[in-house]
This record gives C-alpha cells, sequence and structure tokens, in this order.
C-alpha cells in the first residue's frame, strides 16, 4: 500500500467545523464566515429527498489486490448488528462476474486508511483498489473537480462491473463523478456526504460559503475522539500518524452532478459517529436506495474491518 504522510477522513459537527474554520481563519489572517442560524436544535440543511432547505485529467493512484477465497455472506437485515458473526462459505448462488470494489477515503486519508478493510475483501473474493484524492496528500493540489475526474478515472479502467465505496467527504466527488458511468453496479455511501446539485459540504452543514477557498483545512485538535473513539488503540495511533493535508476548495465547490439519482445505492449510517452527525446522516440517507444502520464510530474500516467488509459484501449480492 502506498502512504503518503497521514492518512484519514472527517464529517464534521456544525460545532467542531466551526472550530476547525475558526484555526484556518486564524492560520491565513482571513475571515471563513459564520455558521448560519439553523433555528431549533441546529438541524442540518438538508431537506429530505431533495435540496437544501434554504434552495431546494488526473490519473489516479490505485492499489489492487487479487481475488482469493470466495466466502459469502447473505441477510436481509436492515439493521446490522456487527457483534453477530454471519459469514457463511458454500453458498452456491455465486454472481457469475464479481464485481471490484473501487474505495474512496475523505478528507485528510490516503488509500492506505483501507488496508485492513482490503484485507478482508481480499478474503471474501473481492478485488479492490483505493483511490488518491490529488486534494488529499503532502501536496494538495485541486478542488472538487479533480478530486471527482481522479474517481472517473480508476473506475473507466477497470473491465467489468465496480462497486464504488465512498468514506465521509469521499462521498461529494463521488457523487460528482460517477454520473453516466456504465459499469458501476452500485454506490455505498460510508458515513458520507451526498450532495444534489449545486450543493457543497458548507451547504449540507448550512454554512455560508467562505469568504476564500485558498489554503487549507486544518484537521482539528483531537482526531481519535472524532474519528476514531472506537478504533484500538494501535490502530488509531497509526491511523493519525498517517494524516495528511487537506485543501479546503473542494469543500466549499459546489457539485454538478447528483450520481444518486440514476444509481443504485445504499447509505451506511455510522449510529455512535462523533465527527458526522446522525441526524444529517439520517436527511443524507433518504437520498440512497437503502439505508443500513451499524453501531459504530466514524471509521468503521478500521474498528470493525471484518464486519464491514462482511455488510459489503452483503449490499454487493442485494
Amino acid at each position: 500500500m502506498q502512504v503518503e504522510g497521514r492518512a484519514d477522513d472527517t464529517c464534521l459537527g456544525r460545532d467542531a467545523l466551526h472550530t476547525q474554520l475558526g484555526e484556518a481563519r486564524a492560520a491565513r489572517q482571513q475571515p471563513l464566515g459564520r455558521l448560519k442560524d439553523l433555528g431549533v436544535g441546529g438541524r442540518p440543511a438538508v431537506a429530505p429527498g431533495g435540496g437544501t432547505a434554504g434552495d431546494r485529467g488526473h490519473r489516479a493512484s490505485l492499489e489492487v489486490r487479487p481475488y482469493a477465497c470466495a466466502r459469502h455472506h447473505v441477510s436481509t437485515h436492515r439493521l446490522v448488528h456487527l457483534d453477530s458473526p454471519s459469514c457463511s462459505r458454500g453458498d452456491s448462488n455465486v454472481t457469475p462476474q464479481r464485481p471490484t470494489l473501487v474505495l474512496v477515503p475523505g478528507a485528510w486519508h490516503l488509500p492506505a486508511t483501507f488496508d485492513l478493510l482490503r484485507g478482508e475483501l481480499d478474503a471474501l473474493g473481492y478485488a479492490s483498489r483505493a483511490v488518491k484524492l490529488p486534494t488529499t496528500g503532502p501536496e494538495p493540489r485541486g478542488g472538487l473537480r479533480e478530486d471527482a475526474e481522479a474517481i472517473r478515472t480508476a473506475v473507466k479502467a477497470i473491465e467489468g462491473p465496480v462497486v464504488v465505496v465512498a468514506h465521509s467527504y469521499g462521498g461529494i466527488p463521488a457523487t460528482e463523478g460517477l454520473a453516466g458511468l456504465t459499469n458501476v453496479r452500485h454506490l455505498v455511501y460510508l458515513a458520507a456526504y451526498v450532495p444534489d446539485v449545486n450543493e457543497s459540504m458548507f451547504t449540507l452543514h448550512g454554512m455560508p460559503d467562505p469568504d476564500s477557498t485558498e489554503g487549507l483545512f486544518p484537521i482539528g485538535s483531537d482526531p481519535r475522539a472524532q474519528l476514531y473513539a472506537d478504533v484500538p488503540d494501535a490502530v488509531a495511533e497509526r491511523a493519525i500518524s498517517q494524516l495528511v493535508e487537506q485543501r479546503l476548495q473542494p469543500w466549499a465547490d459546489r457539485a454538478t452532478g447528483a450520481a444518486w439519482r440514476t444509481l443504485p445505492s445504499t447509505y451506511i449510517l455510522t449510529e455512535r459517529d462523533a465527527s458526522l452527525p446522525v441526524e444529517l446522516q439520517e436527511q443524507m440517507a433518504v437520498r440512497a436506495t437503502s439505508t443500513r444502520r451499524v453501531p459504530t464510530g466514524h471509521s468503521p474500516f478500521l474498528a470493525r474491518p471484518a464486519e464491514l467488509a462482511a455488510l459489503i459484501d452483503e449490499i454487493v449480492k442485494d
């Protein structure tokens, strides 16, 4: 696996996002604007099934694993209890051509963040590839369009069916970049943002656009609590050490496409998420074809990789 500095992502609640905006403002000596008053309870700005309540050519870096065994996980439960192992061997109803899984990390994360999950997917017989987003890394560049093109390029390079799993911020460029691709069978939003056309991460949080989109967006003072609260200590320490820089621009760029309107999709909602508020996840999840709920924090690919792989396998087979 390729590692570039530091690596993992976050989808922030409004308070945490406001704090980090303050840090970015201080770093650049330029105000980014203030939070919009969302009314009682600070409700997110996503309107169910639509837009916000207010306004209704770069090659990807890929990592590939070969196929291994063909273990299958079949269930029809929508509420997933990850404490109950349910994988079994010997299922004869094998899909003729198993899809390749393309994994899209979130902000501050590199492809290596998916190492544990990819090992489990490999054991289930899936080839997987992880995309390096241009706006994330030691020398980040570009904005939402560049990230979307990296995902699109990665998917187009694959022969046969593809299932895309996008985490956190990665849901935005995946939504932007996958529209119209004929080999994408399914789009999985893992604790991810689901924008409609003309929405951004800022609008989804009910916030005004920043005064400037230049510079970096800071990770915040406590990534352990925000991102890895239920991740084993050694794994969390390694993940924190791999976090990289993240450009601010793609967080403010507005989406021009919405792949969830034409592609089958599933939203995996993380019920103990300290980074992306559950209420906001629920409001975005109605845009997906189906929803699964898991009792984890923001990074189940590090906290419960085997169980998450089994759930992805289940979604693929549904």
